[in-house]
């Protein structure tokens, strides 16, 4: 199906870009039927999700919203993984902690 490189990595194709738009425009339909009448929030991950997120919201047929949340798991110094995660929303930057139990 093809190579591309990005800097100095080479990767295989494996869906190509047509098929990628495609199915995001159908989910998106489908969404968009499901939440008829609704107006609903779309949350999504920073860094990872932006570009399927502002996908999905141009093909949305719908009134709706988005807001980002950055995770954060690792606390300096030492820069290890916690039992606690942190969450940065929105333009404000608000804190929330979650905790969960590690075993």
């Amino acid at each position: 199906m093809g190579q591309i490189t990005v800097k100095d990595k080479t990767f295989e194709v494996s869906i190509n870009e047509t098929t990628i738009k495609q199915r995001v425009r159908e989910v998106a339909q489908q969404m968009s039927r499901d939440l008829e009448g609704k107006n609903p929030l779309f949350l999504a991950v920073l860094n990872g999700a932006f570009i399927f997120a502002a996908d999905l919201m141009r093909e949305m047929t719908i009134p709706c919203e988005i807001s980002f949340v950055k995770l954060a798991s690792y606390q300096a110094p030492s820069r290890r993984s916690s039992a606690s995660m942190r969450i940065f929303r929105d333009e404000r930057w608000s804190l929330w902690r979650i905790s969960w139990k590690v075993d």
